[in-house]
């Protein structure tokens, strides 16, 4: 059984994922998407996701 969460981040605004508190839309993706590899979520995006993961 797995435990645990890897979460890709970025340390600036990057626009790589979408949801959230982050992009809408595919086309506001190419605001600042800057991985040359694996998507980021961005400081915002991730301290949602972990707080949403918090209470559950």
């Amino acid at each position: 059984m797995a435990g645990g969460i890897h979460l890709e981040l970025a340390a600036g605004p990057v626009t790589e994922c979408l949801g959230g508190p982050g992009p809408q839309t595919e086309r506001q993706l190419l605001d600042h998407y800057t991985s040359l590899c694996d998507p980021r979520l961005n400081p915002v995006q991730a301290g949602a996701l972990i707080e949403g993961i918090g209470q559950s």
